[in-house]
């Protein structure tokens, strides 16, 4: 907050959007910009799914657009068990919690 992106965020940041497969937003607002802007940059026909409380921003508006809404925790829970990620989700946040993936 208040601090200026470097150049390269915008210029990797529409690559990235360009190519992408699929755009996951996670908790937001979509009020801050410049990344309450980056939702709206992949093509119109990429799938974006938001997982929040409400929906937010112009999600909705394209064809592609699903959203898992209510509490954030349990919709990702939700989602990592029908993946079957359960147990790759549970060692990240034993990770987390112990301080090992601190990034230095």
């Amino acid at each position: 907050f208040g601090e200026a992106l470097p150049r390269r965020f915008f210029d990797e940041a529409e690559i990235d959007c360009l190519f992408a497969d699929l755009l996951i937003c996670i908790g937001t607002s979509l009020e801050v910009y410049p990344f309450a802007g980056i939702v709206d940059a992949p093509r119109h026909d990429t799938p974006r799914l938001l997982i929040n409380y409400d929906l937010v921003g112009s999600f909705g508006a394209r064809p592609q657009d699903c959203a898992l809404l209510g509490d954030i925790q349990l919709s990702i829970d939700a989602l990592c068990k029908k993946l079957d990620w359960s147990d790759q989700l549970q060692e990240l946040q034993l990770e987390t919690e112990m301080g090992l993936n601190d990034i230095e």
